[in-house]
């Protein structure tokens, strides 16, 4: 007998919302209902995933909260460099070795002759603030500060 659609289990929606993050589509996950529910289970799915949560219960603080989960749980300069490799004759760790020792008139001259797509500009520009000198070394929370004033002046500014 062949199963039906009634017969199989369902998904949960928060699950195959992160399988298609998974496959680089962008989703966003909105719960509704009683706020104390809603939270409880995203948090739940989220320890299960071992995934961040940035909480927050004014939309305007929504992108902040973001930025600073995410400088505070992921080494930044590695997706950087992981990101500018595919465009490179080189492995990740061979570019961030090279990134170590390159002057700012060196990794000028990279990202001049770099071919990155138009439409990956944007990108672009933040792995090459990323990938600077001083971003590197920058604190998760002054990172999450010089990203969030980037964002609200433009890519070119960060």
């Amino acid at each position: 007998m062949r199963p039906t659609l009634a017969s199989q289990p369902l998904l949960d929606p928060l699950d195959r919302h992160q399988r298609r993050r998974e496959q680089s589509i962008p989703t966003i996950s909105v719960l509704c209902g009683p706020v104390g529910l809603g939270a409880r289970r995203w948090r739940v799915w989220a320890v299960r995933r071992g995934v961040p949560v940035a909480a927050t219960s004014r939309l305007g603080d929504v992108l902040p909260s973001w930025v600073q989960s995410l400088t505070s749980s992921r080494d930044l300069v590695a997706d950087a460099v992981g990101w500018v490799a595919r465009f490179t004759r080189h492995s990740p760790e061979e570019l961030r070795r090279q990134f170590g020792t390159m002057t700012a008139r060196d990794r000028d001259w990279l990202w001049r002759n770099l071919f990155i797509p138009p439409e990956k500009k944007t990108v672009g520009d933040v792995c090459r603030w990323l990938l600077a000198e001083e971003a590197g070394q920058a604190t998760p929370d002054r990172l999450a500060g010089r990203l969030l004033q980037g964002i609200e002046a433009g890519p070119a500014r960060i």
